[in-house]
């Protein structure tokens, strides 16, 4: 979201009206990726919205 909307409860709303639409559609789980260390502090917001942490992983790179 581009930062002069953020903070403002909007990706709250609309995390929630897609869960409401995925319900709705029939789907009993939400799933989701989120790099921990993002500066827009994501993750804050998915537990926000009830969201619980189910699993995390390490990626290894190598720059060439």
């Amino acid at each position: 979201m581009k930062r002069e909307y953020r903070r403002m409860g909007l990706g709250l709303q609309l995390l929630r009206q897609s869960f409401d639409g995925l319900h709705r559609a029939g789907m009993t789980h939400a799933a989701l990726l989120v790099d921990s260390d993002s500066p827009t502090h994501a993750a804050l917001l998915y537990k926000k919205a009830g969201m619980t942490i189910q699993r995390t992983f390490t990626r290894y790179d190598l720059p060439l």
